[in-house]
């Protein structure tokens, strides 16, 4: 199992800085969601006239870029924010391409108040379809993380079978979601996603009082191995399915200030995972 990290976790960190401790800590990858405190990655110099330098540097450090996180949503409205959320889409995966990544994350984006059918289901599908169309240009694959109204696996699934399965579609298993929002157990979630897996978003939490009344759970985010996900159940999950590609760590520092910071977190989730997956040592 490799491992990553998405720079979620150390948002103002500048490349040389990303570069320097990652490989330090062990890491195998790095995801770009932030860079120097930016999510716009389109619109700064290491991802645009020097791109080639950026990949080289990463390649240099020992490290390979496991995908890069978009905050596009499919779920768009209608018309220019449709077109704007292509646009942005297009940027990211050209700084993919040079970056060699295999994959840009996405959002699903409906809300979990709405069923997942008919005229939702629809617009979804199409926007996914020209998504994937912008991928499949560059050779980069749009990765669908369970998040927003489709945080189970069976939701991905039944989006990715509406939209007849495109080719270059994977989805991302974000471990907290599926559990936590809509009750759905890891041997499920892997049941349903084992036909489009291409990621993995790792993170533990643990339940406030009274988060295990109804759902979504409350809960608080913690170091790995803090909380109280079944972290085990996650592990024998992928492997049944076979699952041996990237696990990155997601450590929502920017959403969640009072989280400790990537200096602690970091280390503790290598710690953790070289427990749970004793290859990774």
């Amino acid at each position: 199992m490799k491992l990553s990290f998405t720079t979620l976790g150390c948002p103002d960190w500048t490349l040389g800085e990303l570069l320097e401790r990652a490989p330090g800590y062990g890491f195998d990858g790095i995801d770009f969601r932030f860079l120097g405190g930016r999510t716009d990655l389109w619109h700064l110099p290491e991802f645009t006239q020097d791109l080639a330098q950026t990949a080289r540097r990463i390649g240099d450090a020992g490290l390979t870029v496991s995908g890069l996180s978009s905050g596009v949503r499919i779920r768009t409205a209608d018309g220019a924010a449709a077109q704007a959320a292509c646009d942005e889409l297009s940027r990211m995966v050209e700084i993919a391409h040079g970056l060699g990544a295999p994959m840009v994350r996405v959002f699903p984006g409906n809300s979990p108040d709405t069923p997942l059918e008919g005229a939702l289901l629809h617009a979804m599908r199409e926007q996914l379809s020209r998504y994937a169309a912008i991928g499949a240009q560059a050779g980069v694959g749009i990765a669908i993380e369970t998040h927003d109204g489709c945080s189970s696996g069976a939701q991905i699934k039944r989006l990715l079978e509406a939209a007849s399965n495109p080719a270059g579609v994977r989805s991302i298993w974000d471990i907290h979601h599926p559990l936590r929002h809509c009750g759905e157990s890891p041997a499920e979630t892997a049941m349903h996603l084992c036909g489009s897996l291409g990621y993995v978003h790792w993170k533990d939490s643990r339940l406030l009082p009274g988060g295990d009344a109804q759902l979504p759970n409350r809960d608080k985010l913690c170091l790995p191995g803090e909380g109280d996900l079944p972290m085990t159940a996650f592990v024998e999950a992928l492997r049944e399915i076979g699952y041996n590609g990237f696990i990155a760590f997601e450590w929502e520092k920017p959403w969640v200030p009072d989280l400790p910071p990537a200096e602690i977190a970091f280390p503790r989730f290598i710690e953790s995972m070289r427990t749970l997956f004793p290859t990774c040592a």
